[in-house]
């Protein structure tokens, strides 16, 4: 779990919300010759993208209030870039306003370049706040826009055991042994199956010959447990 998303669930119930000062706007100005409509568009396209340039190495160094306003900046400029949306999603919950970083993963859920980033983090967020009906529906939506996530896979597959929906379980952990290419990956997946597989029993089709005649009996009987 990455640390700044540590830091915001312990502090979910001392929300801060706390604003600096913004930062001054310094755009490359307009190729000359463009209509007026078009040129003040490409004034604040640039001038967010610099800014977002800027709010990046400010936050390398440490200068998060800083960071904090350029960013804010950047997207009051140009409110279509979700990656942006999602930085300063980030910046939020590392400085502890979680309510603020809440709602703005909630916006960059919107923008289909960040959106599985966006609904992980936001389900991993709920999860760590016990929101866990909320945590499983933006886990989901996580996991099957990118399969390979081996944090949200981890985290979901925790959840469906918690309710003991063992197929479900199993379902994202074979889908994430046929994504991964990474080998630790692939082995901490096969552990994971052994172990639901056992669990799933005959609900597990899988492993269960569909020639057996009382497997739907079985299986029905199973569920209704």
């Amino acid at each position: 779990m990455p640390l700044w998303l540590g830091l915001a669930a312990a502090s979910a119930r001392a929300e801060s919300t706390a604003r600096f000062p913004e930062a001054p706007l310094t755009a490359p100005p307009p190729p000359s010759g463009a209509p007026a409509k078009d040129a003040a568009r490409w004034t604040s396209l640039t001038g967010a993208s610099v800014l977002v340039e800027r709010a990046t190495r400010l936050e390398a160094e440490g200068r998060l209030p800083e960071a904090l306003a350029a960013y804010t900046e950047a997207i009051r400029l140009d409110g279509t870039d979700g990656a942006a949306i999602l930085a300063l999603a980030r910046l939020r919950l590392r400085l502890n306003d979680v309510r603020e970083g809440e709602r703005l993963l909630t916006v960059a859920t919107r923008f289909a370049e960040v959106a599985a980033a966006a609904h992980g983090e936001r389900g991993l967020l709920r999860e760590a706040q016990g929101r866990a009906t909320e945590a499983l529906l933006d886990l989901e939506q996580a996991f099957a826009l990118a399969t390979d996530d081996r944090v949200v896979a981890a985290s979901l597959t925790n959840l469906y055991v918690q309710r003991r929906a063992w197929v479900a379980a199993l379902a994202v952990q074979r889908l994430l042994l046929a994504e991964t290419r990474d080998p630790a990956l692939s082995q901490e997946a096969a552990v994971r199956i052994r172990a639901l597989s056992l669990l799933a029993g005959p609900l597990d089709l899988v492993k269960t010959s569909t020639g057996d005649k009382a497997f739907t009996r079985r299986s029905l009987s199973r569920l209704a447990r």
